[in-house]
């Protein structure tokens, strides 16, 4: 998923609301912002709580992708550095990898 696409995207958090006494309905809005994210009604809840979701949900995915290019940028400086021999320099890369964006 490209996640570019979301850039400029109402910020979170959102929140959902359950309005409607005889035909119960489900309303997602961005909190604070007093615009209303989705403006036709929800019918189950659950949709209503993972569009509410969404913001967090990207923010996650997002973290989670910059922490398995680390995690590779480290793999791959083990696997091409693998020797009996570790030294200061190569605790120090990896210190620079850890960083790296």
């Amino acid at each position: 998923m490209n996640t570019e696409q979301f850039d400029g995207h109402t910020p979170g958090p959102w929140a959902f609301y359950t309005m409607g006494a005889d035909e119960p309905h489900h309303s997602v809005q961005a909190d604070g912002w007093g615009t209303w994210g989705i403006q036709t009604p929800i019918t189950h809840g659950a949709d209503a709580r993972l569009i509410a979701a969404a913001p967090d949900l990207l923010a996650a995915l997002i973290k989670e992708r910059e922490e398995n290019a680390r995690l590779r940028r480290q793999n791959d400086y083990l696997w091409e550095h693998r020797s009996s021999h570790w030294s200061a320099d190569d605790d120090a890369e990896m210190d620079r990898l850890e960083v790296e964006e």
